[in-house]
């Protein structure tokens, strides 16, 4: 399997945002990615998350490597 060189080795996004305003007290939270007509895989290699408070840090190199899946997009 080859990835291309692009492919990052460490994440290219790391943000801290106070979503507390706008989450009411029962809701769905999720992720979505949109690259117009290309196709590409994106993977959340870890999310921290609380309701009350401050989310726990992350330990960026304890996080999984990006999966070397070879299987061909679609």
């Amino acid at each position: 399997c080859h990835h291309s060189s692009i492919v990052p080795n460490h994440s290219l996004i790391s943000y801290s945002i106070d979503l507390s305003p706008i989450l009411l007290e029962h809701m769905y939270v999720g992720f979505s990615t949109g690259i117009q007509k290309l196709e590409s895989k994106h993977y959340i290699l870890a999310w921290s998350f609380v309701m009350d408070g401050k989310a726990p840090e992350l330990d960026l190199s304890r996080l999984p490597s990006i999966p070397q899946d070879c299987t061909p997009l679609r």
